[in-house]
């Protein structure tokens, strides 16, 4: 899966810094980075990946990512709150990134493009290894597509 983020935030959601400075709950991705990366979705499709005696077919998805504090594999606890909350991902880095993007230069556009390489559960480290480089890979495709997107727009 490849996680195009719409917004990101850090669960638990802390809304203050130690500094007394206010975060909103999710920050928000720019709608112009966005609407690049869809575009650029539409036209690079995702290649099938081998993963052991199966072919597994990636695809986009546009949702909330959640920053946590810990790699958690307790597939129950993070389903339930991917349901509860809208979470269509989470990860430890980029709700960081984010925060500080915002108290830095809240002007600054800001958007994630996630590389979803393994489940998490009980078999999710080994997992990774194997769809590492396949994942990031894609990531990293979509990217060079979005950024020329980007190119070709700002000459319209």
């Amino acid at each position: 899966m490849l996680l195009l983020s719409n917004e990101t935030g850090q669960y638990p959601f802390p809304t203050s810094t130690p500094s007394g400075t206010e975060n909103p709950i999710y920050f928000p991705t720019s709608p112009r980075l966005l609407g690049a990366s869809l575009a650029a979705s539409e036209t690079l499709p995702l290649s099938p990946i081998q993963y052991r005696n199966e072919t597994l077919f990636p695809k986009y998805v546009t949702g909330t990512l959640a920053s946590t504090d810990a790699f958690d594999t307790r597939y129950p606890v993070n389903s339930a709150l991917s349901a509860q909350l809208h979470i269509a991902a989470f990860g430890m880095e980029a709700a960081a990134v984010a925060q500080t993007v915002f108290q830095w230069d809240a002007a600054v556009e800001f958007m994630v493009v996630k590389a979803i390489s393994n489940v998490v559960d009980s078999g999710g480290q080994e997992q990774y290894h194997e769809l590492l480089q396949a994942t990031a890979d894609e990531a990293a495709q979509v990217t060079l597509a979005t950024i020329k997107q980007l190119s070709v727009s700002s000459e319209q």
